[in-house]
């Protein structure tokens, strides 16, 4: 990133509301690449297609641009089947330069079974025409880049990895973590389970991905009062030892 030139919304290492001295640096700012995270993806025409959403899009003119901003509505047309919109960005630079630029966008109307309009095609073309018109001020260029393509799907699909693994990794008794730790037989010896193996153990066991703490919970409840008339295990409760059973997570 060039000398001078902050961190835009859209990125973690924005800590503080940057400040623009020149036209040069909010342009540079504008055109920063969005994290591959805000990337979104939908099915039209049967080709998949990447987007940001318009309110990604709106926050980044207004952390550059500031009170520098103008959006109005220009022509709006409106047919039986769909509605288009005109927005301009009207900008005062740093400098105090002026310029303006626009855009249109275009949203179906939706009826429902009873005739009446389900969706705000209005909204939704309004929205389309800020993304297109930010757009010319290459905000979300990169989208437009073809190397940047040909790497995206490989980087969301390293994302949805990502969040499948949380997903699997996360409590459904308590929505912590589910962590590994070491494991005790009856017999005193001790090995290491995964979080994996935890949350793939309990699942089966019970039902559900369960961290120890809730797991253990569990086995204490359906345990009888009496610990004499019963084979029930005693759970250990540090936090390095899973249990000392050798089946407890049928493991």
């Amino acid at each position: 990133m060039p000398h001078g030139i902050h961190q835009p919304s859209g990125s973690a290492m924005q800590t503080t509301i940057p400040v623009y001295h020149t036209d040069t640096e909010q342009v540079a700012a504008l055109r920063v690449p969005f994290p591959v995270s805000e990337v979104k993806t939908r099915t039209q025409g049967g080709a998949e297609l990447s987007y940001y959403e318009g309110y990604t899009i709106q926050q980044r003119l207004l952390d550059v641009l500031g009170t520098g901003l103008s959006i109005k509505t220009g022509q709006v047309i409106a047919t039986e089947s769909n509605v288009n919109v005109e927005t301009l960005l009207v900008i005062e630079w740093a400098s105090g330069r002026k310029t303006s630029t626009s855009g249109w966008g275009s949203a179906d109307i939706l009826l429902g079974k009873s005739g009446k309009m389900v969706n705000d095609p209005y909204k939704s073309a309004a929205t389309d025409s800020i993304k297109v018109a930010a757009s010319k001020l290459g905000v979300a260029a990169e989208l437009y880049d073809s190397k940047y393509r040909e790497g995206l799907a490989v980087r969301l699909k390293e994302l949805e990895d990502q969040a499948a693994e949380k997903a699997f990794l996360t409590c459904q008794g308590c929505d912590g973590e589910i962590k590994g730790g070491i494991r005790k037989k009856a017999d005193g010896t001790e090995f290491e389970l995964t979080a994996k193996q935890v949350a793939s153990g309990t699942r089966q066991k019970f039902g559900k991905r369960y961290c120890k703490d809730c797991a253990d919970k569990i086995v204490k409840q359906a345990a009888p009062q009496d610990p004499a008339s019963s084979s029930a295990v005693k759970l250990v409760v540090s936090p390095k030892v899973i249990g000392e059973t050798e089946d407890i997570y049928n493991l």
